[in-house]
């Protein structure tokens, strides 16, 4: 420290700051302050709706009488009660024609109400336009905002239905039904919970489908919200005991020894394998052959996957002579409608004499029926379970496919595993036995969680149900960009251009740009490294369990999902059109753990779903079990964690210390496979 004179007395003279820390200190004396709570995050007026007195007088009405308990003898109940009439009056026309008698008289105003504010959005054209116009050959009219307050107009049918009760439960239950609609088919609309609106979806769910002389609300509410559980939450535990090998179909079966240690001869598993879709053979391939030594095996792989860009990731395409050999067999059994024993007949023909000689092994995953097909060859059959075990079946060959299925479950010849825990659960409601559960680890990526791109924020591919959240992601973001700095990067949009740059093309299956692109964009190589180097990815469940999930869970990449889980699992595993109950599911007594009682296909597209089915199963999905899964509730939610980087780097660390030991345990459960194959092989011949 020097001193310095001058003017009236001496100070200490300190050496000048490098410009580089003064730089640091500017910067960080402005950084924006990050909100302490979501009640401060912003909303945007086409949430929230605060730029209209009408609707702003409603909401906050609204909200005070959800903090008084829905009272409606409060003081100022009449007064709520004349806003939420004068409102539903209103505005019921932008989604009921005529007088809301039937479902014909249902519109779709709203739905263009939102087309009107989300222009710029790619896929609420993609999803939402198609779902409700292009899909029901209806006209999409191009409007603009006209004063309607979605969510607000939902809160006041819930509001009107609460006072009408008592003078006319049909009346009010049409209210409720009305509010169902606007939550849209698959829940698109539904965004209550990113507003400051006081109802929300499970609200108007359980109204609509219970039978009560009331509106439920208040301490009723929260317990059935409450059976929704994320045992995830709570660690691997849950995981783990219901995907344990022992006590399902396969425990009970006889296996092969080990091969003794330091031999040079290991037992080879030569496995042909046809499908319509690739992961999980993939999946299957990936562990079979990674981990051969280790499971003391050799396996190969004759790969007869049909999708032309996916089986390139795993290396199991057909080859073009056979993909149009199979192909033509099945054309005649599903478009030319054969019997299946017909069709049957001629797949052994056109397959025994070249199997009999290449397979030791044959292997179906979607659709599992397939493997009836190759029943008559009299070899082991490995089924992966993915989708409902009914997928892709004629009516007419279900009893018949159920009883094979059945026997294929208790023979030692063949093996059925499932990807998923929910999955397996299914197969038990359906069939009386647990099969084991090997989800998909998704090494085959090879990627690894580095957040190169810190600013960005992948959104992960969705379906219709997230038609919404690019336009109300960017809308929030827009309102909050003082303090939130964070970019949100589409899939699609990154597929597209990564396939671009990588072929010199100008453009993909006649779109040169991807908001062109109007259906799912699939690329012959996902860049998963890419991919892996967002800050974090969002994930919209629009099944039980998607693989993309768990490959980004595999790269220890922190992934964001809706808290709500139960009413995002609407799929073809969940779907009412998969449901079969063979008389074995009876009689059963096998398994580890209840097995819920209701059915796991609840979710109709059409019809109000079961609310207490979807909170009960939903705890089976992938999105609840895992652990370390970032659950958000509404995009303030999402955006406070976002901002969070101490959070998102201890979660990555955790997901790798969780993937480690699940590696461990899946190759043990893969290994107890193989010597389940082995011994159906060597007792085949």
């Amino acid at each position: 420290m020097s001193w310095c004179s001058g003017g009236s007395g001496c100070w200490p003279c300190f050496p000048a700051f490098p410009p580089f820390l003064l730089a640091l200190v500017s910067a960080i004396s402005a950084a924006p302050t990050v909100p302490r709570t979501v009640e401060e995050v912003l909303r945007p007026a086409d949430v929230d709706c605060s730029n209209s007195p009408e609707w702003e007088t409603f909401r906050i009405a609204a909200a005070a009488h959800s903090r008084n308990g829905w009272n409606v003898e409060a003081n100022d109940a009449k007064e709520l009660e004349v806003m939420s009439r004068r409102l539903v009056d209103k505005w019921r026309w932008v989604v009921c024609k005529e007088d809301c008698q039937t479902t014909q008289h249902l519109a779709w105003v709203f739905v263009e109400d939102w087309g009107a504010r989300c222009k710029s959005s790619a896929n609420f054209d993609r999803y939402l336009i198609t779902h409700y116009f292009r899909n029901r050959r209806l006209e999409f009219v191009q409007r603009e905002p006209f004063g309607y307050c979605h969510f607000g107009f939902i809160t006041a049918l819930v509001v009107a239905a609460q006072f009408e009760f008592p003078h006319s439960v049909a009346q009010a239950g049409r209210m409720l039904f009305l509010a169902y609609i606007l939550l849209g088919d698959f829940f698109a609309f539904d965004w209550l919970k990113s507003s400051s609106w006081p109802v929300d979806s499970l609200m108007v769910m359980l109204n609509v489908h219970i039978v009560s002389q009331r509106l439920l609300v208040g301490p009723d509410l929260e317990q059935i919200r409450a059976a929704g559980r994320r045992p995830g939450l709570e660690g691997p535990g849950f995981l783990r005991f219901h995907s344990r090998w022992q006590g399902t179909s396969e425990d009970g079966k006889q296996t092969s020894r080990e091969a003794c240690a330091g031999s040079d001869v290991l037992p080879e598993l030569r496995i042909w394998q046809y499908d319509a879709h690739t992961a999980l053979a993939g999946e299957a391939k990936t562990m079979l052959t990674r981990f051969g030594d280790a499971m003391q095996v050799r396996v190969s792989f004759l790969g007869n996957s049909f999708p032309g860009n996916v089986c390139r990731n795993y290396g199991l395409c057909a080859q073009p002579e056979d993909k149009e050999l199979l192909e033509g067999l099945l054309k005649r059994y599903y478009k030319d409608k054969q019997a299946f024993a017909t069709v049957a007949a001629a797949f052994e023909e056109a397959l025994r004499f070249r199997l009999s000689r290449e397979a030791d092994v044959l292997m179906c995953s979607q659709p599992l029926s397939w493997c009836r097909f190759l029943l008559g060859m009299q070899k082991p059959m490995l089924l992966y379970a993915g989708l409902p075990v009914m997928w892709d079946l004629p009516e007419a060959d279900r009893d018949g496919w159920a009883a094979d299925f059945s026997d294929i479950l208790r023979s030692q010849k063949h093996v059925v595993i499932a990807n998923s825990v929910f999955v397996a659960r299914e197969v038990q409601w359906q069939f009386g036995m647990r099969v084991p559960t090997l989800r998909p680890l998704g090494l085959h990526t090879n990627a690894m969680h580095v957040p190169v791109r810190n600013s960005s924020v992948l959104v992960s591919r969705f379906g219709t149900s997230g038609g919404l959240s690019e336009c109300l992601l960017e809308k929030f973001a827009i309102a909050n960009r003082h303090w939130f700095p964070l970019e949100f990067v589409q899939m699609e949009s990154l597929l597209f251009q990564e396939h671009l740059a990588s072929t010199g093309d100008d453009e993909l299956e006649d779109a040169k740009t991807w908001e062109e692109h109007t259906g799912e964009i699939k690329v012959p190589h996902m860049p998963y490294n890419k991919l892996a180097s967002h800050r974090a990815v969002v994930c919209m469940p629009y099944d039980t369990s998607i693989f993309l999930f768990n490959e980004f869970y595999s790269a220890n990449m922190p992934v964001f999902v809706p808290g709500d889980l139960w009413r995002w699992l609407i799929g073809p595993v969940t779907s009412p059109m998969m449901e079969y109950r063979h008389w074995t599911a009876e009689e059963a007594t096998e398994g580890v753990g209840p097995v819920p009682t209701s059915s796991p296909f609840y979710a109709s597209v059409h019809q109000p779903m079961g609310v207490e089915q979807a909170l009960e199963w939903s705890m089976y999905s992938d999105w609840a079990m895992l652990p370390h899964v970032l659950y958000f509730e509404g995009i303030p939610d999402l955006f406070l964690k976002l901002m969070d980087t101490t959070s998102l780097h201890q979660t990555s660390i955790r997901m790798k210390v969780f993937n480690d030991e699940e590696l461990i345990l899946a190759v043990e459960n893969w290994k107890k496979l193989v010597r389940r194959l082995i011994y159906a092989v060597g007792d085949a011949t």
